[in-house]
């Protein structure tokens, strides 16, 4: 090989090197950047700030993810990913509660129409209420009353808290509702008698007072 080729070889070498060398040391920058931000704020001339969510980050987000995980990624909560998403298009509002009807006598009036599930009443069928408490004993054996309560409501039955209890009796037995239940006490230990007063009310007394030296 001549002179003249190998330097030239050299050179388009030492080209090619500092040119990778470039695109590394540019791709490192980009990498380094702040994302670019998926919501921000706008203020208005009048109100409250408005949250303004990236439309194709928030249009794909919507097709895996929760409202909530949503909020988290953003910084907001899952009501106003709902409003945006409505705001985009991307979502359709639901029907309004109350609604404009017209009867069959021709006049308008107002009707109630719920989002969530309907609530039933149960009081004139305990042997439903006692199958539907039973399941709930089975799936949940540790549930109190007021929990039994709660899955009865995300059903969409409304019982009164007198019939759940007389219902947990006839499921579990009145030995596994009270007999086997722990009582709970609390110890203290005070110098003397009447030093020390405990409250566990709903009244406005301090919890703890201490009575004066000499007024026994």
């Amino acid at each position: 090989m001549e002179q003249d080729e190998y330097d030239f070889l050299q050179l388009s070498v030492n080209q090619m090197l500092e040119s990778l060398n470039a695109s590394v040391a540019a791709a490192l920058d980009d990498g380094a950047r702040d994302p670019l931000p998926l919501a921000h704020r706008e203020q208005p001339r009048a109100g409250r700030p408005r949250i303004v969510i990236d439309k194709t980050f928030l249009s794909f987000a919507s097709r895996g993810m929760t409202l909530i995980d949503i909020g988290k990624a953003v910084g907001c909560s899952a009501r106003t990913v709902r409003r945006r998403l409505i705001d985009y298009g991307l979502a359709q509002p639901a029907p309004p509660v109350i609604q404009n009807v017209v009867r069959a006598d021709g006049t308008q009036a107002k009707e109630w129409h719920p989002t969530g599930p309907t609530l039933f009443d149960l009081k004139d069928d305990m042997d439903r209420l006692d199958l539907l408490v039973g399941r709930i004993i089975e799936r949940f054996p540790n549930y109190s009353l007021v929990s039994v309560r709660g899955a009865l409501r995300s059903q969409g039955f409304k019982v009164q808290r007198d019939l759940i209890r007389e219902s947990l009796i006839r499921v579990r037995g009145v030995q596994l509702c009270f007999v086997n239940r722990p009582i709970e006490r609390r110890v203290y230990s005070v110098p003397e008698v009447n030093s020390l007063w405990h409250h566990d009310g709903n009244h406005s007394e301090p919890a703890f007072c201490r009575v004066s030296p000499g007024s026994r």
